[in-house]
């Protein structure tokens, strides 16, 4: 029989915008998801960006210049108008 794995609730966070998104993502929007599952309305492109870090922290592990376990900070790919999302993970 196959082990069973808690699967994580990813918390991600607008916490700044630079200039207009094309998404129209603003500060204070908030997507609840487990790491299984896409989560609905957020950009395609953001979730590219940041995608790497959700699955870091959601399976445990730490990033080396973030101070705290299961927490992020990341930008999404625009680099004109830079949106950045916290990212949290709950078990």
């Amino acid at each position: 029989m196959a082990k069973k794995y808690p699967i994580p609730v990813i918390k991600v966070k607008v916490i700044k915008v630079n200039g207009p998104c094309e998404a129209g993502h603003k500060v204070g929007d908030t997507w609840k998801f487990p790491l299984s599952k896409c989560p609905k309305g957020l950009c395609t492109w953001a979730l590219t960006a940041i995608f790497p870090y959700i699955t870091t922290l959601g399976y445990g592990g730490k990033l080396p210049w973030e101070k705290k376990k299961g927490y992020a900070v990341a930008n999404c790919s625009d680099t004109d108008n830079t949106v950045t999302f916290e990212i949290t993970v709950k078990k």
